[in-house]
Order: C-alpha cells, then sequence, then structure tokens
C-alpha cells in the first residue's frame, strides 16, 4: 500500500500538486479494494463506520461489495463483452455501495441512471446522457 501512494506521490511532484485530496484521488480502484482486504482488519475494526456508516460494520461485507464494483467496472473499462451481464443488478451493487457512504446520494442518483439504462434498452441507437 505504502508504495501505491508513493507512485502517485511522485508523479504528481512534477505538477506541484502533491496534495492529500489530489493522492487521494489518483489511488487506484484496487488501491481502495485492497485496503478493505483482510490484512488490515484491524484498522477498520474501529473506522469503519466512519467511512461506510450505513454499513453493517463488518470489514468483509463491504469489501465483498467493493471488489464486486471494481470487478464491473473494469469490465467497462477494458471494455470486455457485457452481453451476458446483468447490467441492472451490477448497478443495484453499485447503488447498495453508495447506499452505505450515504443513503440520499444513492437514492437520489439510482432513478435517473436505471432511467436512462431504459431508455437505452428501448432505443439500443440512443446514447446515454441524463437530460
Amino acid at each position: 500500500m505504502a508504495e501505491a501512494v508513493a507512485a502517485v506521490r511522485e508523479r504528481l511532484r512534477p505538477q506541484r500538486k502533491e496534495t492529500r485530496h489530489q493522492i487521494t484521488a489518483r489511488l487506484s480502484f484496487g488501491f481502495w479494494s485492497g485496503l478493505l482486504g483482510p490484512k488490515y482488519e484491524e484498522l477498520w475494526r474501529d473506522c469503519l463506520h466512519g467511512a461506510f456508516p450505513n454499513s453493517s460494520g463488518k470489514r468483509k461485507q463491504v469489501a465483498v461489495a467493493v471488489e464486486r464494483v471494481r470487478k464491473f467496472r473494469n469490465r467497462l473499462a477494458h471494455h470486455d463483452s457485457t452481453i451476458n451481464v446483468d447490467i441492472p443488478f451490477e448497478l443495484r451493487q453499485i447503488f447498495d455501495l453508495a447506499a452505505y457512504i450515504d443513503t440520499d446520494a444513492a437514492r437520489s442518483f439510482s432513478p435517473l441512471v436505471l432511467g436512462n439504462l431504459t431508455q437505452v434498452r428501448a432505443n439500443p441507437g440512443s446514447r446515454w446522457c441524463p437530460r
């Protein structure tokens, strides 16, 4: 983990953007997924509720949710086929994870995304963008 942070800091240093916020923003999804692994159980025991206040409070449950979202994100980012993927199910996984952090935010953006998905499926040639 320290190596990942050091690498990000090194990339930001020439741009003079080596701030805590920039470092946090530039860390990969894999970094965050790894940080939720069993190796860091003790770390999360005292602070999981602060990062994921609406979760069950179990690191493993949050780790599984983050890993599911990471895998789906990677599938999309690498342009893998989604023909046999249940997209609404995957989106619900994202909303569930978001709700662990902020239920109001998850509730407010889920109808927008699901509504657009329904529109795209009904009109395959259309672009997926909010109106």
